[in-house]
């Protein structure tokens, strides 16, 4: 879903938001740098962009970082994205990997007893506090909830009695700023990424923007767009694109968006967290993942769908037993599918 529905659903609304954007601007002399495209505009330049994305340049820089974070991953590695322009699309991906392929979450700059998350990203210009702001393009604001909300939306009873902190000063716990964070760089192995889309990223490109953050093992540059400038900074991977230009970035989000699902969920496979063309690694985490993974199950293993959820809640149990003792845990969905699947070589 992360994959095509929500791609799809960027390309849909942004571009009609646009379209109204524009229709408004252009009738105040407003903006004329950018012309009025119409839907067929739309299609024909998806197209474009996915045809690009598909070439022989950009498939070869994609197999590449593929295999250069699936060996950070397998030495007990860790990666860390750099990003300014496009921090909330680097940020969307990253998120989704936890309960998409049972990898730890995000954890805050107070919590060191829960494992670190295998990818993580940060604003090398900014502090923390701005680079939400840079985020949502204003103050980010949380949810202040109360007991008494959750007892009067009838809340399960651990969220009645222990409430989650969810407002501003809780978000601000997670440091996607520029500050230090030991916590990425004392594994076995690590790497920082700068990922820049379009010049106007170029100071992504020059050894200053990993100035702030040392002691990574690695450090490389991904380019995505058209010919980058001469780097005078780490390696680049380049994904050769147009990013045409739009009130909203529309194509630098679209190519980041599509260029880093395709790096996290074929990354994953390589590293054995799909079976067939199902990821079978996802976290039931809610009802829609929990019917999610009954009706993998169910798929894989030719049980009804109610044997497939009793299933499921039996494994959930166990691995919640693993995760108590602080032990790695595997996906349920996928302890089911290889105790009860067909047996493969």
């Amino acid at each position: 879903t992360r994959m095509q529905a929500v791609t799809i659903e960027l390309l849909v609304v942004g571009a009609a938001l646009e379209t109204a954007l524009l229709r408004f601007l252009h009738g105040r002399g407003l903006a004329e740098e950018f012309p009025e495209r119409g839907g067929a505009d739309t299609v024909q330049n998806f197209s474009e962009l996915l045809r690009e994305l598909g070439s022989e340049a950009s498939v070869h820089s994609l197999a590449e970082w593929i295999d250069f974070e699936a060996g950070i991953y397998q030495q007990g590695g860790l990666i860390t994205y750099l990003a300014d322009s496009c921090l909330l699309d680097v940020l969307t991906d990253t998120t989704e990997r936890s309960p998409t392929f049972t990898l730890p979450p995000f954890r805050t700059k107070e919590d060191r007893t829960s494992p670190p998350s295998w990818a993580f990203v940060k604003n090398p210009f900014y502090s923390t506090e701005q680079s939400w702001e840079r985020v949502f393009g204003r103050p980010p604001r949380g949810l202040s909830w109360d007991r008494r909300v959750y007892e009067q939306l009838n809340a399960p009873q651990n969220l009645q009695v222990n409430p989650p902190a969810l407002d501003r000063t809780a978000i601000c716990k997670f440091p996607i700023g520029r500050e230090p964070d030991s916590s990425r760089t004392e594994v076995p192995d690590s790497a920082l990424i700068a990922i820049a889309s379009g010049l106007d990223d170029h100071r992504l490109l020059e050894k200053g923007a990993f100035s702030s953050l040392s002691g990574y093992r690695h450090y490389l540059t991904v380019f995505i767009g058209d010919a980058p400038p001469t780097p005078n900074g780490p390696p680049v991977f380049h994904f050769p694109c147009r990013l045409r230009p739009s009130p909203l970035n529309l194509w630098r989000h679209l190519a980041v968006k599509l260029t880093l699902n395709t790096l996290s969920t074929a990354t994953m496979a390589k590293m054995g967290r799909i079976q067939g063309n199902a990821m079978v690694w996802v976290w039931p985490s809610n009802k829609k993942l929990i019917d999610r993974g009954t009706r993998l199950i169910c798929e894989l293993t030719s049980k009804s769908y109610e044997q497939s959820c009793l299933l499921l809640f039996e494994a959930m149990e166990r691995v919640e037993k693993l995760r108590e003792k602080g032990q790695p845990v595997p996906s349920p969905v996928a302890l089911v599918v290889e105790e009860h699947g067909p047996k493969t070589d």
